[in-house]
């Protein structure tokens, strides 16, 4: 079914910048060529495929690497008829491992597998044999995600017990989600002061136990003050079992409103969580004003970024998830504001209209639909966005 065509064949783009290439047994080496300030090149591996081949591509590479501003990468590329590109994309790169995991498109008759180095300075990478296998394709992931908004009632009792409402209210839709977010802060919603809870709090409590009800995973944000008496602007993200699985709590806070006058202070990390149902990245209002926000999250993997938040700008979460290859969900305190947002066109999956004070919207996504939009490093053909994104960001 599949067939070796050539093995490890060297090439390079520039003489200029062409590396020194080392074999020896099953380890293949490109090094930067000395006193240059830049080197670039590749070793190749075909191969062939019955036509038509409805599998699975599985491809896994080790490698090692030394030096300063090395940039290791694996590329597949799918070819048809005469050689023509189908598509490419990006294997994942691990720890020592690069792996890929792919359909193999309609119409591919010849798989190409790049290793490449690019490198500013002195360096090389050294990969192994590439393993190749194709299994039985795998059923996609396919969650339904939701953006929820209440009515504003200016209390914290009220705020509490609407945000219960909508809980029970998702749970029991005929298009209930997998995974249901609220607006930052959402029992203090127009109210005077703050309420700031524990994690072990009687609010808490009480919100986990009418999650496990609901049997969802759900993003509730609220004020937390911790046991040393810190206080936070914090998500907290609670499984379908009414679990508390991880918190985020807000790096970029407001220094006039959330620092000086109500005495947060600002988390250091940004947290991706792995769930059954998809990596999941938080963030909250003020720092989707900063690009490496939601950048850090795509590095790390996420799949979805849920932005809870009170301030809005429109052209923002448009722009994060197209310039990072997520989905990306807005839950803001204006109803109409709250959606789902697709990363290859910006285009919003669904979004409220706003003619209801209380309630959610959601829709249904596709975690290994393949996102590619038309203008890419190499072409229309080129690697889904995210990968692209997450990969060539990294040397420079």
């Amino acid at each position: 079914m599949i067939k070796t065509v050539n093995m490890l064949s060297e090439e390079t783009f520039n003489e200029a910048s062409k590396p020194e290439f080392i074999k020896s047994e099953g380890r293949y080496t490109i090094k930067s060529k000395e006193g240059v300030p830049y080197s670039a090149g590749m070793y190749t591996s075909c191969y062939s495929i019955e036509e038509n081949c409805d599998k699975l591509l599985k491809v896994s590479i080790p490698y090692e690497l030394s030096g300063e501003r090395v940039s290791p990468r694996a590329l597949v590329s799918f070819m048809g008829k005469d050689d023509l590109l189908i598509q490419s994309d990006y294997f994942t790169k691990g720890k020592g491992v690069f792996t890929l995991k792919k359909e193999i498109p309609e119409g591919t008759e010849k798989i190409k597998l790049e290793m490449l180095l690019y490198c500013f300075g002195k360096g090389e990478v050294t990969f192994g044999e590439p393993s190749v296998e194709m299994t039985d394709k795998e059923p996609h992931r396919i969650v339904r995600v939701a953006s929820a908004f209440i009515e504003k009632k200016g209390n914290f009792t009220d705020n509490f017990n609407k945000t219960l409402e909508v809980i029970e209210e998702a749970s029991l839709s005929h298009e209930k989600p997998d995974i249901l977010c609220f607006t930052e802060c959402v029992l203090d919603l127009a109210c005077k002061d703050k309420l700031f809870i524990t994690e072990n709090g009687k609010e808490m409590q009480k919100v986990c136990a009418a999650v496990k009800k609901a049997g969802m995973y759900v993003i509730f944000t609220s004020h937390e003050i911790d046991d040393a008496g810190y206080k936070y602007n914090t998500s907290f993200l609670i499984s379908d079992k009414g679990e508390v699985l991880g918190k985020y709590r807000k790096v970029f806070l407001t220094g006039m409103g959330e620092i000086k006058s109500s005495g947060l202070t600002p988390g250091n990390e940004f947290p991706v969580f792995d769930t059954p149902i998809g990596k999941i990245g938080m963030i909250i209002c003020w720092d989707n004003w900063f690009p490496e926000a939601t950048m850090e999250l795509a590095k790390k993997g996420a799949d979805m970024v849920f932005w809870s938040t009170r301030g809005f700008h429109e052209e923002r979460p448009v722009t994060r998830a197209m310039d990072n290859g997520v989905y990306f969900i807005v839950s803001h305190s204006n109803p109409k504001n709250c959606g789902i947002i697709e990363p290859a066109w910006g285009k919003y999956l669904a979004r409220a209209d706003g003619s209801k004070e209380q309630g959610f919207v959601s829709a249904l996504i596709d975690l290994d639909e393949r996102l590619n939009s038309q203008y890419k490093s190499f072409g229309r053909n080129g690697s889904n966005d995210r990968e692209v994104f997450v990969t060539e960001r990294e040397l420079y």
